[in-house]
């Protein structure tokens, strides 16, 4: 699949909501993509028609050795030594975008449009789990204010009552300490909560970069590199399957995890079985689950 080709594809692929770049109008928007686009496509055709015609040089020299009476530099080794030449020359023909490339733009303002929608929706759960634990303070607030009203109408019966005022007066202290200690409590849960949210996002952070790290070396292990969309199906597939594996081992009775034959799991699950991470268990099936270093 050509690099033009993968683009319009790529291009094609965008959600419905991301906006395109505001230039003077939107067809002359198009107009300069499409310009765009028709360079790639050009250069790349260009590269083909290169890699072409070194095919076709290459069919025609001799492949037999020279006779051993006959010179060492004949009119075949020259026309051999043009062809190493050109492989060189052509392999460091670069392609350099333009600043102003326009599918490196709309490609730039797609991914940050959806880091920008990912980022809101970590915001707006945020708010939500704040807006819980404001209400739970609300509700201590008003407790609060129902013991201060029991407190005066005792203060009031001690007036009746000497003998029961200094038991009475202890009880009072003992709900205030209680209160003190509860909004401490709601305290600390609020700055512990805030912790969690930030290293569960820096955990996920640090997740996604080594997986995309690992599938970079599988591929250049393969010397097959795969296309966008796969390599982010791959990353995708495997960050759900960590996530499966952590869910299993927390919320289940069940924590082993069956890994497909041939999949980008695969090769994650014997990586991490590698470095102790996994344990398996004996069977028809590749079965892994996570080890409970907790007990």
């Amino acid at each position: 699949m050509s690099r033009a080709t993968r683009i319009r594809l790529f291009l094609e692929s965008l959600e419905p909501s991301v906006e395109l770049p505001q230039l003077q109008t939107q067809k002359t928007y198009l107009r300069k993509l499409e310009s765009d686009i028709g360079r790639t496509q050009k250069f790349v055709d260009r590269a083909e028609a290169a890699v072409s015609l070194l095919q076709e040089y290459k069919d025609g020299l001799s492949l037999e050795r020279p006779d051993k009476g006959s010179s060492d530099w004949t009119e075949d080794t020259e026309r051999k030594a043009h062809l190493l030449a050109l492989y060189e020359v052509y392999k460091q023909l670069p392609y350099m975008a333009p600043r102003n490339d326009l599918i490196g733009i709309a490609t730039a303002a797609t991914l940050t449009a959806k880091a920008v929608k990912d980022q809101i929706r970590a915001s707006d759960a945020l708010s939500d789990e704040n807006e819980a634990l404001k209400d739970e303070i609300e509700r201590l607030k008003t407790i609060l204010v129902s013991y201060r009203e029991v407190n005066r109408l005792i203060l009031e019966r001690a007036q009746e009552h000497p003998q029961r005022m200094e038991k009475l007066h202890e009880q009072t202290e003992a709900l205030k300490l209680q209160f003190a200690n509860t909004q401490k409590s709601c305290s600390l849960a609020v700055k512990a909560c805030d912790e969690a949210k930030q290293l569960e996002e820096t955990l996920l952070s640090h997740q996604r970069r080594l997986i995309v790290k690992l599938h970079a070396m599988m591929d250049w292990e393969n010397t097959i590199v795969a296309d966008e969309e796969t390599f982010r199906r791959n990353i995708s597939q495997s960050s759900a399957f960590l996530k499966e594996l952590v869910t299993r081992l927390l919320d289940t009775d069940d924590p082993w995890n069956t890994v497909e034959a041939g999949t980008p799991e695969e090769h994650l699950a014997k990586l991490m079985v590698q470095h102790g991470l996994l344990k398996t268990r004996k069977g028809d099936v590749f079965d892994v689950s996570l080890r409970d270093y907790s007990k």
